[in-house]
């Protein structure tokens, strides 16, 4: 594949460091490019788990472009309060897709402008690029069916469960039908309508309505409402549903599947109808459905009672239905966060070019194609592909409807309407701004967009403002993308009378991706007014035009209240009068047919059609029976075979039913033969029980007479025992008042004793003995004080010399101590300068080291130069002189010297006998031994 499709992954594996809100989940939105997805909602704690995957789809051209443009993903974080569903911005993560490799790697990001800025939360995430590939598809669709054999599926058991919590519907076993497959119906247009009405009912408007009916997987499906059957103004729309199951069985049960019955229905009642097979669905695709598989065409509505498998080609004037029915394949983890419902009804999506022109007019069978329909908010598919064609020319003014009851020619028809036009129609142009929106009654921030449409102005797609804006109470929001421009051409008259039957809607909605879209409220557009406003003359397109402009104010009321105001701009440009050239061109050229067939008819070109057409009616028909005669063999040959085989099941059926009962009747037996013993027993056990009952009864009766006799005793006791008290109260009674009188008695006696002995006190406190003793009797005791004093002063004095005492010896040791601390300062202080001493004396040396060294090199090369110079004189010299001494005096000179280096450089500690140094002078002194010897 020259661009492979390529997949932009986001992996949220976990985070920390958030506080815990049990009240609270936590969802986290990814945006790029305009798209945003989200995740399910996870605890609130201190390390949530989520371990979830957002994906976008994009080839490899796009994201390239969007390397280059360094488009960011930014990853929002909420907190979703899940008693008031208010959902509170906790942070939000920036990625650069850049540097986004293939494989996940995952990294820690901190929260920006987070609101925990105490715990500072952190999230783990994984930002990857995966390619898909065509061959990884087919290999994954070969590796299910490989898993999947249909002959163990009985089709005629499979039903559709709704799966509520994956959104989709089950299809065949939840282990091995795993796939997710999306089938969609469009209905596009309907044209001709009006013939399958009864000729006793007026056929042009209807207040009840019209609308199309049919059913996908037992669910009922109703379009919009329209009620003109002449000029039937309806909106494509499409019904989803995504079934989770697998090729071959989906292929199965479509193929045993009832033809899909799509009914006209005027309230209750059904006028017309189509079926659609779906055995062509799979007629010319591939085994592995790569591509979508569609069936598109015009299909014919009949009565109710000549419903059959119409062609798909028909005549354009009877009464046909368009529709589009598609099965694809849905890709893996794009659609995963963006479907809510196993099923949903959707419009189709809406064309945003402000320059694109639709006019009512003649309806056209739509083009054979398969094409592919989005659902995303924004679209900008244009929406006129399955609708019907538009031409804009006064011609689109006459009805097919018409041209379909006129029993003339058609020729003269349409030439004679033409020409009997009472009114011209006028080219206008109207355009639509929303500037703003304010007022919004709503107690915490939300998502709105605007979405109106008004298929009088020749648009039947609705139109919507984009993107969704942030609105609060109170606040005036600009809108964005909000103009709206459409071109039509209809009478003055008609377009008055359109506005006020009516009536131009806009529509507030609500985004909320969680719960779904809501309506809010609506507004009315009068645009009506536009006609009492001051024309302008102004100049536009390179044509001058009459331009009605007006700035209103558009209450939105939700009900009866109103929730919001919204600010407009609206302008209708009159053009004036579409030219008639065409029109009358068209009647010159129709006459001219008309008169030059009268002299010939046979010769005509309409004649050699209608016979041309007539033989191949006729072939048409042969071929017909002929395929419906080999249709009905084979059917019966299968129906024959379906037969045998069920005649079959159900003798196999009966006799292992005729088992089961045998088997059944004997346990029943053996159940009767246990419920009589059981009966028995019972019934000597309620004997048993009435004997027990019985004694019981006798025994409370003769408990109940012992009990009276003992209550009576017990009573006449008490009465005694009464009497017995009173009798003892009355003598304690006489007892206390004696008592009292002989207290009484007693203290008098006590006073006048206490009297003498106060007179006789007197007397001996008057006496001289008495005063010494009393004066002695506290010296003594001033005595006693004073010895106490003394012997506590002792105690003191004793306690503090043994404190002085140990004060002096902790002196001591104190002093000692911080003699000892100035000593090792002192100790410490003159390592360190003799250290310091060293270093200088090993710098020195080393400077002392280098110029000898260079010394030595000179020596070197001195040598060097008197060897070459003198070898002749020392060769004589040992010829001449055998007897001398071979050993040099300089030389032994020169080996003492560079050993005595060697030792001083080693005392210093400085050097080591690995340094440079060291090795240089120890190869010197081997190379002067060496040649020493050699001498």
């Amino acid at each position: 594949m020259a661009n492979p499709m390529q997949m932009i992954v986001v992996l949220i594996s976990e985070g920390r460091s958030f506080p815990k809100r049990s009240s609270h989940q936590l969802i986290f939105e990814a945006k790029f490019d305009g798209e945003l997805l989200s995740t399910d909602g996870v605890d609130h704690d201190e390390t949530p788990e989520i371990t979830q995957e957002l994906a976008w789809q994009i080839n490899r051209k796009s994201l390239q472009q969007h390397k280059l443009q360094r488009t960011p993903i930014k990853i929002l974080c909420y907190a979703l309060d899940c008693r008031s569903s208010a959902k509170e911005l906790i942070g939000y993560i920036v990625i650069d897709i850049r540097s986004a490799p293939n494989k996940p790697v995952k990294r820690w990001h901190h929260l920006l402008n987070t609101k925990y800025k105490k715990s500072k939360p952190e999230l783990k995430v994984a930002v990857y690029i995966e390619t898909l590939t065509a061959s990884l598809l087919a290999d994954a669709s070969g590796l299910s069916e490989q898993k999947i054999n249909t002959s163990e599926v009985d089709v005629s058991q499979l039903k559709p469960q709704l799966d509520d919590v994956n959104g989709v519907f089950q299809l065949g076993p939840d282990d091995r039908c795993t796939e997710i497959f999306v089938l969609s119906v469009t209905v596009a247009f309907a044209h001709n309508l009006a013939d399958l009405m009864p000729n006793s009912r007026d056929i042009s408007i209807d207040p009840q309505g019209f609308y199309f009916f049919y059913t996908l997987f037992d669910n009922d499906v109703l379009t919009e409402k329209f009620l003109d059957l002449l000029d039937p103004k309806i909106t494509a729309e499409r019904a989803s549903i995504r079934v989770r199951t697998s090729l071959p069985v989906i292929k199965q049960y479509l193929l045993s599947s009832e033809p899909l019955q799509f009914h006209l229905c005027s309230g209750d009642k059904s006028l017309g109808g189509a079926s659609v097979s779906l055995e062509s669905l799979f007629h010319g695709t591939d085994s592995q459905l790569a591509k979508s598989a569609v069936i598109e065409g015009a299909f014919e509505l009949l009565a109710p009672s000549k419903y059959k498998d119409p062609a798909a080609d028909v005549h354009n004037e009877k009464p046909v239905i368009g529709l589009s029915i598609q099965l694809r394949r849905e890709m893996p983890l794009v659609l995963a966060n963006q479907v809510d419902s196993g099923m949903c009804l959707t419009d189709r999506p809406n064309s945003t070019e402000p320059g694109k022109k639709e006019t009512r007019g003649k309806l056209s069978p739509p083009r054979d194609t398969s094409e592919d329909y989005s659902d995303t908010f924004n679209s900008e598919e244009p929406s006129s592909k399955l609708s019907p064609s538009v031409k804009k020319s006064p011609l689109v003014l006459t009805s097919p409807s018409k041209e379909g009851r006129a029993k003339d020619p058609p020729s003269l028809t349409t030439t004679t309407e033409h020409t009997e036009l009472s009114t011209q129609p006028h080219h206008f142009e109207f355009t639509l701004q929303l500037t703003s929106i304010r007022n919004v009654l709503t107690d915490h921030h939300i998502f709105v967009y605007l979405r109106y449409r008004y298929p009088g102005f020749g648009s039947v797609a609705p139109f919507t403002t984009h993107p969704a804006i942030e609105v609060r109470r109170g606040s005036e929001q600009t809108l964005s993308n909000s103009l709206c421009t459409m071109d039509f051409s209809m009478s003055l008259g008609d377009l008055k009378l359109m506005l006020s039957q009516q009536e131009f809607e806009i529509e507030l909605w609500q985004y909320d991706q969680m719960s779904g879209n809501r309506l809010l409220g609506k507004a009315v557009l009068p645009v009506l007014h536009l006609f009492s406003v001051k024309p302008q003359t102004i100049t536009l397109h390179d044509k001058r035009a009459n331009q009605f402009s007006q700035t209103m104010s558009l209450p939105v009321y939700a009900t009866n209240s109103q929730i919001a105001e919204l600010c407009a701009r609206c302008s209708l440009c009159d053009f004036g009068e579409v030219p008639a050239q065409l029109v009358v061109q068209q009647e010159t050229a129709a006459e001219k047919r008309v008169d030059s067939p009268l002299l010939n008819p046979k010769k005509s070109l309409e004649y050699q059609a209608a016979l041309e057409l007539e033989i191949w009616k006729d072939s048409q028909e042969k071929l017909f029976e002929q395929q419906l005669r080999e249709k009905e063999n084979r059917l019966l040959a299968k129906l024959t075979e379906d037969f045998r085989k069920r005649d079959m099941e159900r003798e196999l059926l009966c006799k292992k039913k005729i088992g089961e009962n045998t088997s059944m009747q004997q346990e029943l037996q053996k159940m009767v033969n246990q419920m009589s013993k059981r009966e028995n027993s019972i019934a000597k056990k309620e004997q048993e029980l009435q004997r027990v009952e019985a004694d019981l009864k006798h025994t409370y009766d003769r408990k109940l007479l012992d009990l009276k006799e003992s209550s009576r005793r017990l009573e006449e006791e008490c009465e005694h025992k009464l009497h017995l008290s009173r009798a003892k109260v009355n003598d304690c009674e006489q007892q206390v008042l004696r008592l009292k009188q002989e207290l009484d008695e007693a203290a008098r006696k006590y006073k006048e004793l206490e009297k003498e002995y106060g007179a006789f006190k007197e007397q001996q406190a008057n006496r001289p003995e008495i005063k010494l003793q009393s004066e002695i009797n506290l010296l003594t005791l001033e005595k006693v004080e004073l010895e106490r004093k003394l012997e506590a002063t002792n105690k003191s004095k004793a306690h503090y010399k043994q404190q002085w005492g140990r004060a002096l010896k902790e002196n001591a040791k104190l002093k000692e101590t911080s003699d000892a601390e100035a000593k090792r300062y002192a100790q410490k202080q003159i390592q360190e300068l003799e250290i310091m001493k060293q270093r200088l004396f090993a710098t020195e040396e080393r400077e002392i080291v280098k110029s000898e060294r260079r010394e030595l090199a000179d020596i070197r090369e001195e040598i060097n130069r008197q060897q070459k110079a003198h070898t002749a004189l020392e060769k004589a010299e040992k010829v001449s002189e055998p007897e001398m001494s071979k050993v040099n005096p300089a030389v032994e000179e020169q080996l003492k010297r560079l050993q005595d280096e060697r030792d001083s450089l080693l005392k210093t500690g400085v050097f080591n006998t690995e340094d440079d140094m060291i090795l240089e002078l120890e190869r010197q002194i081997r190379a002067l031994i060496q040649s020493i010897d050699n001498q």
